[in-house]
């Protein structure tokens, strides 16, 4: 299981690391782009950063997705991955 956080905010990793202790942490720190971004350009990003992880990076051929949300307004997203390519 893979929890992707988007940015660095300490608060959200603690209440990741409570959620799922064995979980492996992907952090998404995102680059200034100069422009503002609209919400959906910012999950848009945030959903690229974590299928590349893992599928390009890690090797997974399938990804589960589930989004949890706690009522704090912490999104983090997890992932339960299959089982890794063979290339």
């Amino acid at each position: 299981m893979y929890i992707a956080q988007d940015g660095d905010d300490l608060a959200t990793a603690a209440v990741a690391e409570t959620f799922a202790p064995d979980a492996h942490h992907l952090q998404h720190l995102p680059a200034a782009t100069g422009e503002p971004l609209d919400t959906y350009q910012k999950i848009a990003r945030h959903y690229k950063f974590i299928f590349t992880q893992l599928i390009d990076c890690l090797g997974y051929e399938k990804v589960i997705f589930l989004e949890v949300c706690f009522g704090s307004g912490v999104l983090p997203v997890l992932q339960c991955c299959g089982v890794k390519s063979d290339s």
